[in-house]
């Protein structure tokens, strides 16, 4: 986020470090009109501010014009943030289906099956599936343990065995 600002600032020939509330302002009404999402401004002005106060400068985040930038993109943008739909029954047999071409008694057959029923019968998120490690996994006589470290609703990283 940090480094996009920095090469929107080089093209526009403004100063990155230190930022002006109006740069600031400036950036994200161009990142507005791309489209990014509200949660998009959250993250780059984050990034602005924690690079600012790393410099032992005063952060242009909270400025004004920077506020009233922000209010106006979110009034524009309007809306839910668009969800994606779980996948049900008929969606896993189709990805199963699709990988079939691989027999599913090979390494590459396991590879390719293996996430996608672990993903579905521990209805993991499609991150949480990915950050899993070997180690989150444990065998017991009822079936496998998955273990998640951290989520969505655990940002302290507590765990959490499903």
């Amino acid at each position: 986020d940090w480094r996009n600002f920095e090469s929107w600032c080089r093209q526009m020939k403004l100063s990155p470090l230190p930022a002006t509330p109006e740069t600031v302002a400036l950036y994200l009404s161009a990142e507005g009109q791309r489209g990014r999402a509200p949660s998009t401004f959250g993250r780059r002005l984050a990034a602005i501010r924690l690079i600012h106060l790393g410099a032992r400068l005063p952060s242009p985040h909270d400025a004004i014009e920077v506020t009233e930038v922000l209010r106006g993109i979110r009034r524009d943008f309007g809306g839910l943030p668009v969800m994606k739909m779980p996948a049900v029954d008929e969606d896993i047999h189709r990805m199963v289906d699709a990988v079939e071409t691989h027999d599913p008694q090979t390494l590459r057959g396991l590879r390719d099956h293996a996430p996608l029923l672990l993903g579905y019968a521990a209805a993991l998120r499609r991150s949480k599936l990915a950050a899993l490690d070997v180690e989150d996994l444990t065998e017991r006589p009822e079936g496998l343990e998955v273990r998640i470290a951290r989520s969505k609703t655990d940002q302290e990283g507590i765990g959490t065995q499903t």
